[in-house]
């Protein structure tokens, strides 16, 4: 079966149309991004195990319930940023403009900064007075999980950066692989050293102290990617454009990361931790089908930005077909797979995960559709039309909370599967429609595109 679907995916790269340059950059870049991904994918997953394993249902569902906290607030401390960094340092750097990427670096940075640290601030106040009227564990968990948002925050930003300048892969590392082999290895000596006395807060503790490193890590290697010439201008500063440009951003990530985290945090309030526990692992599971997709992803936002500042929109399509093609495809298979083996994969973490293999199911039909869908989303946001991104996301996340809050008392895990899934399809479906309006490209019609150059 995969040697068919490779075979499959070989013809499609094949065709013609498609420059040698741009297509040999795109598939050592997915290459290399992929392999980290699998790598990350596999770490994710022993984590995964580890947790579920000391920590128990309970104990996982606080940690969950905690980082999806943190996760949140992170998005508005970047203030869109981070996203909005990956389409400008590509035109930048494309267009020799070296000042205005040292002064988008060192602006965003002192903006980001600024907002994660008071946004930290406020939400421990927050958690500590909310102490008394709740379970005491879990609020000095979401409390402790606090310091790690300026620091989640200037992570993503490095990132977007990094992406920029198309060092996917070297800008990936510290997070996708460091951090996950520091925390395994500090959790597992943690354990068998204070067994009686181990829990959820030092898993967050070794949580923080792994971004510490690995941001440490990652900022002397963006340093070293910048081209020579941004140190040798004064830099240059557009903060209108960046401030305006930016606001879309940040409703657009937090309006996503709330679609994909409002089950977690309406589960843990309606149901309690435990059955966050257990959700949180099939989430972790149904990540396996999609991690290529994020792979190609992350190689594609820079060279779409770049070829649309060029005009070049018939080949922009040609290659976000192909890349949304093989990425379904490999998605397909694996999703496939982790439905056929449900039992099996989640006994690997312990028999009471065993009641959430539907609500597993049920996921990973959304991320299969997800993958089909390809980089509708991608497309919009590179091309300067993140606000009809926005108003998708916008719109999906109200119909997530709306069917959360309906099927989560009556189905519990199921129903927060099913709200999950429904909102995926929707705002996919939107941003597909959006594409075609705004852009004239069709992403489903996989003959010679029709489009005419900008």
């Amino acid at each position: 079966m995969f040697k068919a679907i490779t075979k499959k995916i070989q013809l499609i790269w094949a065709s013609q149309g498609q420059t040698n340059h741009l297509k040999n950059q795109l598939i050592k870049g997915v290459a290399g991004s992929l392999g980290l991904k699998v790598a990350s994918a596999f770490l994710a997953f022993v984590m995964s195990v580890i947790f579920a394993r000391f920590l128990g249902t309970s104990g996982l569902g606080t940690y969950s319930y905690a980082t999806t906290w943190a996760n949140l607030l992170s998005i508005p401390a970047a203030l869109g940023l981070d996203q909005l960094i990956v389409r400008e340092i590509a035109i930048y750097r494309n267009k020799a403009q070296y000042d205005l990427i040292g002064g988008f670096l060192r602006w965003a940075n002192l903006m980001v900064l600024s907002a994660g640290i008071t946004i930290t601030l406020i939400a421990i106040i927050a958690a500590w007075n909310l102490k008394g009227d709740s379970d005491s564990t879990v609020v000095l968990a979401i409390a402790l999980s606090m310091v790690a948002v300026p620091i989640m925050s200037l992570r993503n930003l490095r990132l977007g950066a990094m992406k920029g300048l198309r060092k996917i892969v070297l800008g990936q590392m510290p997070d996708s692989l460091f951090s996950p082999i520091i925390v395994i290895a500090l959790t597992v000596a943690t354990y068998f050293l204070f067994n009686d006395r181990f829990n959820v807060f030092w898993v967050l503790g070794i949580k923080i102290f792994a971004s510490i490193v690995t941001l440490i890590i990652g900022t002397r290697w963006l340093l070293q990617s910048l081209p020579p010439e941004v140190s040798q201008v004064t830099p240059k500063y557009n903060t209108k454009k960046w401030i305006a440009d930016g606001l879309p951003f940040m409703f657009l990530g937090a309006s996503q990361l709330l679609n994909s985290r409002i089950d977690i945090i309406m589960l843990g309030s309606i149901k309690g931790v435990e059955a966050v526990g257990i959700y949180a692992v099939l989430l972790g599971i149904t990540r396996l089908t999609v991690f290529i997709h994020h792979a190609a992803n992350s190689v594609l936002g820079p060279n779409i930005a770049t070829l649309y500042s060029e005009g070049k929109i018939r080949q922009l399509e040609r290659i976000v077909r192909k890349s949304m093609l093989s990425v379904f495809l490999f998605s397909l298979v694996t999703g496939g797979l982790l439905m056929l083996l449900g039992n099996q994969v989640l006994l690997i973490f312990g028999s009471e995960f065993l009641p959430g293999r539907t609500a597993m199911n049920i996921l990973i039909i959304g991320t299969i559709f997800t993958s089909f869908t390809g980089a509708v989303g991608l497309l919009l946001n590179m091309t300067g039309h993140q606000n009809e991104t926005a108003i998708a996301v916008g719109l999906s996340a109200i119909l997530n909370i709306i069917l959360n809050s309906v099927l989560i008392p009556r189905w519990g895990i199921n129903g927060a599967a099913t709200a999950t899934t429904t909102s995926l399809i929707v705002i996919n479906i939107i941003k597909a429609i959006s594409v075609k309006k705004k852009l004239g490209i069709s992403l489903y019609s996989f003959g010679s595109p029709k489009t005419k150059n900008k």
